[in-house]
């Protein structure tokens, strides 16, 4: 897997004075977090920074920042044109994942900053990739440091949220994580308060997205004894609910019952066109999204389909039994 170093970004950096922060459509806390946080840094260094994202940002939390994100390259075009920015995209290596953004930045000096294992190793000029980070952010927060050690507390602040929403607030580190925690502790020294940040993901939420979790839980049909757990966001859900579909609770719910080791959630986006994201409490499933195009963690991955309903669920069922017998077997 090819990538560069802390100091080959860097010269990136500070060689330059403008630039265009892209991350993956339908982010999440670590992506959006990356972004913001990157670009907090380098305002204060002087740089001129945009902050771009296809979108859709959701989630109460993100509300306040969701004016400083353009969700459509249209308003941008002119100015990527003229001024040639160099775009930094964060938390996804392949340039499909940043949307209607992908085309608008063709051209441009790349670099890419993620902790996926897969991805497509041609798109962008520099490549920073560790999968061994939890997050996104921490891989932020080298770069940083390494430029200036003295964090301000908003960023500090956003870069431990991205790290607790995708370790599951320290749920799901694994063995030899040590290093990774010695920076959680830098950024709680810069300001990072864990209750705050405890509060802000898990509290304010709206009645309608416990609904949306109550109704998922509901409906979702168990498979294979009791191992694996299969829902979809239909487009009358998706109808109902909009932007206050809190799936991350419903992951939450769905792994906690006794026996769980599987969870596909399937996601209507248009006619014959479905995303889908699969969770896992110890299996690798990353390896069952990359079979379908898609990739992600060993514990958390996704990828997209074409196709009926019907047909995704059956071929997911077939390919979470073998998957499953294999564990067993093994």
């Amino acid at each position: 897997m090819k990538t560069d170093t802390i100091e080959d970004i860097l010269k990136a950096l500070t060689g330059s004075e403008n630039f265009l922060i892209a991350g993956h459509f339908q982010p999440d806390p670590d992506c959006l977090c990356s972004q913001w946080a990157l670009a907090e840094f380098l305002k204060r260094k002087g740089k001129k920074v945009t902050l771009a994202n296809a979108g859709p940002v959701t989630g109460a939390a993100f509300e306040p920042y969701r004016p400083f994100f353009y969700e459509s390259p249209a308003p941008l075009l002119a100015q990527i044109q003229s001024e040639k920015p160099v775009l930094i995209v964060t938390d996804c290596s392949s340039g499909d994942r940043i949307g209607t953004f992908q085309e608008a930045a063709k051209g441009l000096f790349t670099v890419v900053i993620d902790h996926h294992a897969n991805g497509d190793e041609n798109f962008g000029d520099l490549r920073y990739i560790d999968p061994a980070s939890p997050s996104t952010t921490l891989l932020i927060k080298r770069i940083l440091c390494a430029w200036d050690k003295s964090l301000l507390p908003v960023v500090a602040d956003d870069l431990f949220w991205g790290f607790c929403a995708d370790s599951g607030f320290f749920r799901f580190l694994q063995g030899g994580c040590a290093p990774w925690l010695r920076d959680v502790a830098d950024l709680t020294e810069a300001g990072a308060v864990p209750s705050r940040t405890f509060a802000k993901m898990m509290y304010g939420k709206s009645l309608l997205s416990r609904r949306f979790t109550a109704e998922m839980i509901r409906k979702m049909k168990v498979f294979e004894n009791g191992r694996f757990f299969l829902a979809a966001v239909t487009k009358p859900v998706e109808r109902r609910y909009g932007n206050e579909k809190d799936t991350s609770s419903f992951y939450d719910a769905a792994m906690a019952v006794k026996g769980c080791e599987i969870i596909a959630l399937i996601k209507y986006e248009k006619r014959r066109r479905y995303a889908v994201s699969l969770r896992s409490v110890r299996i690798d499933i990353g390896k069952t999204a990359l079979a379908y195009g898609g990739g992600g963690h060993k514990l958390a991955a996704g990828f997209r389909f074409k196709g009926s309903l019907f047909s995704l669920k059956r071929r997911l069922r077939r390919d979470i039994a073998r998957l499953l017998k294999e564990e067993t077997l093994s």
